[in-house]
């Protein structure tokens, strides 16, 4: 049980370490968002833009415009 509790709260902070590091690359380069996904760990398009929907409350490209 206990390291059940572990890998929820790895995961937990992998994924605002994620969220963290999409933010900054998407406010400060110019990176494409289908480069951006995969440099910051997730392999599906669509698990990241709902990622970061949900933590953000906008899409990713909302922050460009």
């Amino acid at each position: 049980r206990r390291q059940r509790q572990m890998c929820k709260e790895t995961a937990t902070y992998l994924e605002q370490v994620r969220m963290t590091q999409a933010k900054h690359l998407l406010e400060t380069t110019d990176i494409k968002i289908a480069d951006l996904y995969v440099a910051v760990g997730y392999n599906n398009l669509t698990s990241f833009r709902r990622a970061f929907k949900k933590k953000y409350g906008v899409a990713p490209n909302a922050l460009r415009e």
